[in-house]
């Protein structure tokens, strides 16, 4: 099978606990629009393209020698940090002392994330720094590896990132409607949700809830997910059949990107 060749991205799994911090474990997904070019009415992780302003920062932030691999990873993490930023409002970053800043911190970056919309892929790097923050690159764990299957127009290579979701934050609507809605879900849920076609989950967005849903707790997930080695995958476009992949419409995949 032929296919455009997988542009490099990167998604940010949001884990915590709810019922307040009392209760199971809880995953953020983000349901597309129909309307959307790629992956329409999956139920996603917050995610997207690796941009060149990544790139720059990632390599800016690390020697010249550093290891390919390692800086793959660092420049996938800032582009997944980045993108939940721009999609959800919330942001993982941390200050001097390795502190969450407070929710009105992050609300007084609300220009910068419309500048984020706008195509201003650099402009949350200074602005963080001006605040006196930095991206919790430190805070997110790989946790998967997935290269979209060839045989169709839109390919991605993406990291996925697990990630506590910061304290007093929440997700916000986007206006723009890159998302049609957001919400918390229990991973065993979305997953039962995903078989009999209730959400629209695409291969690696159920390979990622499955390795979380026995997390217990956030802090749990967090700790299971430094420990386990992550393989690349890349389906075969045949395997992804109704059979293997239950309840998901084949129209959704067709426009698949990485989440």
């Amino acid at each position: 099978m032929t296919g455009a060749p997988p542009q490099d991205a990167a998604s940010l799994v949001l884990v915590r606990d709810g019922g307040d911090g009392h209760g199971p474990l809880e995953v953020l997904l983000l349901e597309r629009p129909a309307s959307a070019g790629f992956a329409p009415r999956a139920h996603v992780f917050p995610g997207g393209r690796v941009e060149d302003a990544d790139r720059e920062a990632g390599s800016a932030a690390g020697p010249v020698t550093a290891a390919p691999d390692r800086r793959a990873l660092r420049v996938g993490a800032l582009a997944a940090v980045r993108e939940c930023f721009e999609e959800t409002g919330i942001l993982c970053a941390v200050d001097g002392r390795d502190r969450p800043p407070a929710p009105a911190r992050v609300a007084a970056l609300a220009g910068v994330r419309d500048r984020l919309r706008d195509g201003d892929a650099g402009a949350l790097g200074p602005a963080l720094a001006a605040a006196g923050l930095r991206p919790d690159l430190d805070g997110l764990v790989l946790c998967a590896h997935w290269i979209t299957p060839a045989g169709l127009a839109r390919r991605y290579d993406t990291r996925f990132y697990l990630a506590l979701a910061p304290p007093g934050q929440d997700a916000a609507d986007d206006p723009r409607g890159e998302h049609v809605r957001h919400a918390w879900a229990e991973p065993r849920i979305a997953l039962a949700e995903g078989m009999r076609g209730a959400r629209q989950l695409l291969p690696p967005t159920r390979a990622v809830l499955r390795s979380v849903a026995d997390g217990g707790s956030a802090a749990a997930a967090l700790v299971a997910a430094r420990l386990r080695p992550v393989a690349t995958v890349t389906p075969d476009l045949r395997d992804i059949t109704p059979d293997r992949v239950p309840g998901l419409d084949g129209a959704v995949l067709r426009g698949a990107h990485g989440g």
